[in-house]
């Protein structure tokens, strides 16, 4: 039979499944902020990467063909040719015309030649620059794709570790209930057994049951009369009429 004991150690054992509860939403608790705080960590760290590329993007405008080269090469050709124009004119006249066309023509073939290498230089000095600045470009997009899917990820792991969590909760209060629940019927058909007990040990003492035995009247009130009936009845047994009738036993509130 279950006695007072029994409730309390189901109490213990409840209050451990409820303390496990708190723990498991506690713990969902924990993971958001958690989750949260990696986030807010995640995007400080993603921004200033941003701002580092796109530091980077601008920085490469600065990269210019060196022009100085160019115009140290046109002023050099400049003094030669007319250095050479002037020895033409201290020589023979005769020579001079033709002379004088030969120096400028190596001037104009000299110029050429520049313009075609800094067209060049400056042709790829542009390309480079747009093909670095479309990295960066390409390099912000898969950042900005790579975040929206660690969000997502992140998104969706915290939602099962919280849900695992709080169904956890759920569960232990559940277990709780369910550990009260059975401790409470178990010890009330203890008490129900012990009214049994003690009113067929009381009554068969009494001459209108002197026929019947303990067992008897055991297992008439066991099978008929309600565990509310029987605690009323310990209570008052003026209320009800318990006696023999035609040799059966009866058992009614009056």
């Amino acid at each position: 039979m279950a006695g007072p004991a029994s409730i309390i150690l189901a109490g213990v054992a409840a209050v451990g499944a409820l303390t496990s509860a708190g723990m498991s939403f506690s713990a969902a608790a924990r993971q958001k902020k958690a989750a949260k705080a990696a986030r807010i960590k995640s995007e400080k760290l993603l921004l200033e990467a941003k701002k580092n590329l796109e530091k980077m993007k601008y920085n490469f405008d600065g990269l210019n063909v060196p022009l100085d080269a160019y115009e140290k090469a046109a002023t050099e050709d400049t003094l030669t040719q007319q250095m050479a124009i002037q020895a033409l004119q201290e020589g023979d006249p005769r020579n001079l015309a033709a002379g004088i066309g030969g120096v400028n023509q190596v001037a104009v073939d000299s110029a050429e030649n520049r313009r075609i290498a800094l067209s060049k230089e400056l042709f790829d000095n542009r390309k480079m620059k747009i093909e670095k600045k479309t990295e960066v470009e390409d390099e912000l997009i898969s950042m900005g794709l790579g975040q929206s899917k660690q969000y997502a990820q992140e998104s969706q792991d915290m939602k099962e570790a919280a849900n695992a969590s709080q169904i956890a909760g759920v569960s232990s209060i559940g277990q709780a209930a369910a550990t009260m629940s059975d401790a409470s019927k178990t010890f009330g058909a203890g008490k129900q057994s012990k009214a049994i007990t003690d009113i067929s040990a009381d009554i068969s003492t009494t001459t209108p049951f002197a026929n019947f035995s303990k067992g008897d009247i055991s297992s008439f009130l066991r099978n008929n009369v309600s565990r509310e009936d029987l605690f009323a009845y310990q209570q008052d047994a003026s209320l009800f009429d318990f006696s023999v009738l035609n040799g059966e036993l009866s058992f009614k509130k009056k």
